[in-house]
């Protein structure tokens, strides 16, 4: 429209009609998430557009981003990665708002370990696992649906199980209670069952952006 303005954030947070303006190019020198939307009068505002723009980052592996308001994640009432204000004071915080089975949106990206985004969606996220769900990083499960208009992804993640190649559900685990740890024990213990006739659970090492920040 002749007559939109757009508006963008740099925090992972939906633009509103009193963000920031793009009039001028945006200068970055670090790692961000820009998220930007046209609003005009008369109409609806547009959907949103997100891309993360990396510097200086020195990444070998496959990087995941997730994007959304940080209301979502760290509001004591609302957010999913936050406390809250019925938690238990022992660990692991029984009660807390990551207990709770709440789903927030988010715009996901995927860049292979050659650098190329391979997907962009909107999807739903919540908080996964179980006792690790009270360490600082937690884990994350994407739902993908219909609603935001991605059912499923085809694609192989898992080089130990290529012939999986369609997803509607991926979970950024920590490593579980190995989190404080190695990072690597519970998959080294389902790579070694890979030649026996038992199940084994197929996962591959990634990097996380959440909101533009390395989150490990």
């Amino acid at each position: 429209q002749p007559s939109g303005v757009i508006r963008y954030s740099l925090d992972g947070s939906d633009p509103k009609d009193t963000s920031p303006v793009y009039s001028a190019p945006i200068l970055l020198n670090s790692t961000k998430i820009i998220r930007a939307k046209v609003f005009a009068s008369g109409y609806l505002p547009s959907q949103t557009i997100s891309n993360s723009y990396f510097v200086n980052e020195n990444i070998h592996l496959p990087v995941f981003t997730i994007s959304t308001d940080p209301y979502n994640l760290y509001d004591s009432l609302y957010g999913i990665y936050a406390l809250g204000p019925n938690a238990d004071t022992a660990f692991p915080h029984s009660g807390a708002n990551y207990w709770q089975e709440w789903e927030r949106p988010a715009a996901i990206e995927f860049y292979d370990k050659s650098k190329n985004r391979l997907f962009k969606f909107t999807g739903d996220i919540s908080i996964a696992g179980n006792y690790s769900q009270a360490y600082d990083q937690k884990s994350f499960e994407i739902k993908l649906g219909d609603k935001y208009g991605t059912g499923s992804i085809q694609y192989s993640f898992f080089p130990d199980k290529s012939y999986i190649n369609s997803t509607d559900d991926i979970v950024l685990r920590n490593a579980g209670t190995d989190n404080c740890q190695m990072h690597y024990r519970d998959h080294l213990m389902e790579k070694i069952l890979k030649g026996t006739h038992a199940d084994f659970i197929a996962q591959d090492p990634v990097i996380l952006f959440l909101n533009g920040e390395f989150w490990g």
